[in-house]
């Protein structure tokens, strides 16, 4: 019975079959004098498939046996006997069978079972593809055990290159070890001291701190009562603000005070200037009339008494309206100095109330100031405890510095002994390698 295998081959392995694959075959209700023909005419042939009519191997006919029957004494007598070739009954031998993607390895096999088979026939889905000789298959198969071997020697011949490379850079490597290993403890007893510098620095830093933070104590103290001063005399800015704000009301009230007394004798003045010109005209009056009691003689005496008494008080009453005039001209004089005098006033409280605004303004800055100066002392204190906690942090942390470059230090003497003991198993490595 044909076995089937399935296993997949790479594109090389396609090649070397089709170009050592031959497609002939022969239908198994054929003759034996056509298979006899094939033969002759294909001198190379070693194997001619059998098919069955839906194309599925049956075995083939090898050429060993044609040739055995042929060098038979009796062979021609045979052949000439028709009821014995027309058949191939007796010649179809079994070869092995497998898919043509079993690959090469799977072919080797199947060609060497049994002692061997002269031909190995291939199918594709159960159908007849081609058929490989057995020598050829050998020879492949020789070929490739010689490229196997050629790899392994190449391989060799790489495995010593690079032991001899590796050997050499193991040499190197384990010098950079050293070297670095140097460099760590090197390192490590500059870290060492430097931690304790470190330490000292950070006991120094938590001294200035606390120093730093008494300061800003003292320094939040004055500035809170720098706060409340200020306060305090924005209070008090306030309070003159109001009293002045009073005190110009009042000079207000009196300028309008005076500039209504103003207009009062200024009227006084025009009606004594009224007075002044009626007198003025009946002094014009009685000259007449005592001019008139002169030409009328004793007739005009009582007339002329009356007029001269008329006259008399008319200039009575020039005179007293000169009077009042005079102390008209100094009331107004007087109500002028005030108004002039309340100007100033009002001037000087426009000013004290202009200072007053500035120093309020001045003030709200300063308090606005004196508070963000708080702040930030408050702050500025909080960031001192802060820093005190830093500092008392460097010198813990100094100190596990000094501790982990001792570790170092030991880290590095235990890389160096590491890196010889690498060497020398690198080494025993390598040399159990090129010996292998």
């Amino acid at each position: 019975m044909s076995r089937h295998v399935a296993i997949t081959t790479g594109p090389t392995q396609d090649e070397a079959l089709q170009a050592a694959m031959t497609t002939q075959r022969i239908a198994a209700d054929a003759g034996l004098r056509e298979v006899i023909a094939r033969f002759r005419a294909q001198p190379e042939l070693e194997a001619l498939p059998v098919t069955d009519a839906h194309g599925r191997p049956l075995g083939a006919v090898l050429e060993r046996d044609i040739r055995r029957l042929l060098l038979n004494p009796f062979g021609h007598a045979l052949l000439d006997n028709r009821s014995l070739y027309r058949q191939l009954d007796g010649f179809v031998s079994k070869v092995p069978v497998a898919e043509i993607d079993a690959g090469l390895a799977r072919f080797f096999a199947l060609i060497s079972e049994d002692g061997g088979h002269d031909a190995l026939i291939l199918t594709e889905a159960g159908r007849f593809r081609g058929a490989v000789s057995g020598r050829t298959l050998l020879r492949m198969a020789a070929d490739r055990e010689a490229a196997v071997a050629a790899r392994r020697a190449r391989r060799l011949i790489r495995i010593g290159e690079a032991s001899a490379a590796m050997r050499t850079e193991a040499a190197l490597m384990s010098r950079e070890i050293a070297g670095a290993s140097d460099q760590l403890q090197d390192a490590a007893r500059t870290m060492h001291a430097q931690a304790g510098d470190a330490g000292a620095k950070g006991l120094s830093v938590m001294a200035a701190a606390a120093q730093a933070a008494d300061n800003v104590s003292e320094i939040a103290t004055q500035g809170g009562q720098l706060v409340a001063e200020l306060e305090g005399l924005g209070r008090e800015v306030a309070q003159a603000r109001s009293s002045t704000a009073r005190v110009g009301a009042l000079i207000e009230e009196g300028g309008i005070r005076a500039r209504q007394l103003e207009q009062t004798t200024r009227e006084i003045g025009e009606v004594v200037a009224a007075i002044d010109s009626i007198a003025r005209r009946i002094n014009l009056l009685a000259l007449n009339a005592t001019i008139e009691a002169a030409r009328a003689g004793d007739a005009g005496r009582g007339f002329a008494i009356v007029a001269a008494e008329v006259k008399a008080l008319a200039q009575q009453t020039r005179d007293a309206a000169r009077k009042i005039d005079t102390r008209i001209i100094g009331v107004q004089a007087g109500v002028g100095s005030v108004a002039a005098g309340q100007a100033g006033i009002e001037t000087a409280i426009a000013a004290l109330d202009g200072l007053a605004s500035t120093i309020d303004a001045t003030v709200t800055r300063n308090r606005a100031a004196g508070e963000r100066i708080s702040t930030n002392v408050r702050e500025a204190a909080g960031a001192n405890d802060h820093i005190r906690e830093q500092a008392g942090e460097i010198g813990a942390t100094a100190a596990s510095a000094a501790e982990g470059s001792q570790s170092v230090m030991g880290v590095a003497r235990s890389l160096t002994v590491g890196a010889d003991r690498l060497q020398r198993r690198l080494a025993r490595f390598l040399q159990e390698i090129e010996t292998a």
